[in-house]
Order: C-alpha cells, then sequence, then structure tokens
C-alpha cells in the first residue's frame, strides 16, 4: 500500500541535490591529431609539442606548446579539462583524459556594464535590459525592424579580463569582450584598425583592462538576432544554434 504524506515546499528546497558527475573521457591522438584546440606536430620523449589556439581572452590566436604529463590543454572556463597523461614515445601516441563538467562560470564573451542598447524607447543601459524590453533589430534582408527581449545574459569575468576598445571614424564607440560577434561573421577581438565595421572605418582597436565584475549580452526576437550596442550593430552570443 502507498501513502503519501504532504511535504512543504521549504522542505523540498532545503534537500541535498544530487551533484553532477564529469563526463571523463580517455583520447589517445598522435601527430597530426587535433585534442581540443591542440594540434599534435611532434611527439618526444619526455614532451608533446603541438599549436594551441585559445579563444579566451583574445579570440583566434595561436601559439606553439610544448606541453608534459600533467599539464591541463582544456578551456577551463568551458567545463573542459584535458590533461595529458601518458607518452608512448615508440608508438608516437599521446593519451589525454578528458573531463567535462556543466554548471561552471562561462567563458566572457559579452558587452561591457557601461553599452547603451538602442530600444523603442529610447537608449537604456544594457544592465536595465530585461526580457520583454522592445529593441531595434534587422531581418535575414538587412532592414531594420522592431524585436522583444528573449533572453538577457550577465556573465561573471576573471579580475584580469581585458576587453577590445574600438572605436570609428564617425566617432562611435564599443568596449566588448574579443570574442563577442559583429553582426558581419566576424568577431571584435579579428577586427584591426582600418578594417570597415558597420559602415565606418576603425581607427581605434585596443586591448583594456576591464575592471567590472560582469559583461552583459541579449537576444532579441526576429531572424538574426542582431541589435545595436553604443550604435553599432552587433550579433548576440545567444542566438540560437
Amino acid at each position: 500500500m502507498s501513502v503519501w504524506l504532504p511535504v512543504s515546499q521549504a522542505i523540498i528546497d532545503a534537500l541535498p541535490t544530487v551533484p553532477t558527475v564529469p563526463t571523463v573521457t580517455t583520447l589517445v591522438a598522435t601527430i597530426g591529431d587535433k585534442v581540443g584546440t591542440f594540434t599534435i606536430k611532434q611527439i618526444g620523449l619526455n614532451v608533446v609539442e603541438g599549436v594551441f589556439y585559445n579563444p579566451w581572452p583574445l579570440c583566434c590566436f595561436s601559439m606553439n606548446r610544448t606541453i608534459t604529463v600533467g599539464d591541463d590543454i582544456g578551456i577551463s572556463c568551458e567545463g573542459v579539462s584535458i590533461i595529458l597523461e601518458n607518452i608512448n614515445f615508440p608508438s608516437q601516441i599521446a593519451v589525454f583524459q578528458r573531463t567535462l563538467t556543466s554548471g561552471g562560470r562561462s567563458c566572457p564573451i559579452c558587452l561591457s556594464g557601461d553599452t547603451i542598447i538602442n530600444t523603442l524607447n529610447g537608449p537604456l543601459n544594457v544592465k536595465n535590459v530585461t526580457v520583454g524590453t522592445p529593441v531595434w533589430t534587422v531581418d535575414r534582408f538587412g532592414r531594420k525592424t522592431t524585436g522583444t527581449v528573449l533572453e538577457v545574459r550577465k556573465s561573471p569575468v576573471p579580475s584580469i579580463h581585458e576587453v577590445v576598445h574600438i572605436v570609428l571614424q564617425d566617432g562611435r564607440q564599443l568596449y566588448a569582450s574579443p570574442a563577442h560577434p559583429t553582426a558581419d561573421g566576424r568577431t571584435i577581438g579579428e577586427l584591426r584598425q582600418g578594417d570597415i565595421l558597420d559602415n565606418s572605418v576603425l581607427t581605434v582597436v585596443e586591448l583594456v583592462p576591464y575592471g567590472q565584475a560582469y559583461t552583459y549580452d541579449l537576444l532579441p526576437s526576429g531572424d538574426t538576432g542582431f541589435y545595436w550596442a553604443n550604435n553599432i550593430l552587433v550579433g548576440s552570443t545567444l542566438s540560437p544554434a
């Protein structure tokens, strides 16, 4: 016989939750293989040499890197750890342990807390944008149209986080994390002085200390997920895949 007992919500909320179990995978790789963002170029007796691509904090930067047993080549802010466990030099094999966790902090890819968003009711600080805020966006044909904010993000960033400061020839400027997308398929970190962005020439592109605790982003409804930040059309990191 089943007996049902009433339990208050307060008691339910106080119950301990089951911790998320990390996903652990063994990766066996050789020369030419890509492990995470690390491409193996040479396997030595005690070291593995290759090219490491690290999107944080500066997008699209690659460098030569030599790793030894115990080194982690994962992207920690994505919740990924990839540790070199063993080198089999005669067989030219490197063995890694990949651990994927969830619930960790997200990588900083958003806008400065000083950013102003173009809404239907006038300029609004990004910190004050909420779900349901009406904003300006563009459709898939590039036509300016209205949208409603479907999602907002406030991401914690480390104290050493740096952002890219861009200034356009017409005076518009923006501070954003290097990996934040533009509206033309690039990222802020890929921009260079002299490039064209939103119909103007970039006169300043510099990496500067951030100094705030969070970055911010939003997703408007519509075809593109684009919106205007400091009067510059940008993409959203929250766009559906």
